[in-house]
């Protein structure tokens, strides 16, 4: 038999628009007539602990819907101003400080050192990019002296020892 399944996640599951119903019904109601209103509203069988932890959830969850939204209105208001020219890592940037602030505000820790978390991940995959591509960027040169170096030696017309020791060089080159 398999582990009973946790007592919010029913809630958790259930269609958005009547999760935000029952959000708004426990905004308003006490925990202990939500679980009424549950069960003749939405005919789910629930415990004041479910619901407190689904409240819990949902705000937070909340939250992060609205600051995404926000930050997707930020977005397409900047690009519709013509004297502002930010690159896109610059108006994450600022949008991930201002999610920061608010998270801070909300009083809410966890969001904030997760904010913050994300942000550094995010610097260190550009690093990581920006390195890989460096690398890149030196294989082709190699790549380039090493193509030019044979050509030139076939243009010489054959494979002298001299040659032989140019196409070693070359391929040390990779």
């Amino acid at each position: 038999m398999g582990a009973k399944p946790r007592s919010d996640a029913v809630l958790k599951t259930l269609p958005e628009d009547v999760q935000d119903r029952l959000a708004t019904y426990l905004r308003a109601n006490s925990l202990e007539k939500g679980v009424a209103w549950c069960a003749t509203e939405l005919e789910v069988e629930t415990s004041t602990r479910a619901l407190s932890e689904f409240r819990e959830w949902y705000e937070s969850t909340g939250v992060l819907t609205e600051i995404k939204r926000i930050a997707d209105q930020f977005k397409t208001d900047l690009a519709r101003m013509p004297n502002v020219e930010l690159g896109d890592d610059t108006i994450s940037q600022i949008a991930q400080q201002f999610f920061e602030t608010v998270a801070l505000k909300e009083r809410n820790p966890e969001l904030h050192m997760g904010l913050r978390k994300l942000r550094l991940r995010e610097q260190e995959q550009q690093l990581s990019l920006k390195a890989l591509e460096q690398k890149v960027r030196e294989y082709e040169g190699k790549m380039k002296d090493a193509k030019s170096q044979l050509e030139a030696v076939k243009n010489r017309g054959g494979l002298t020892a001299e040659t032989i020791k140019q196409i070693e060089e070359a391929a040390n080159l990779l």
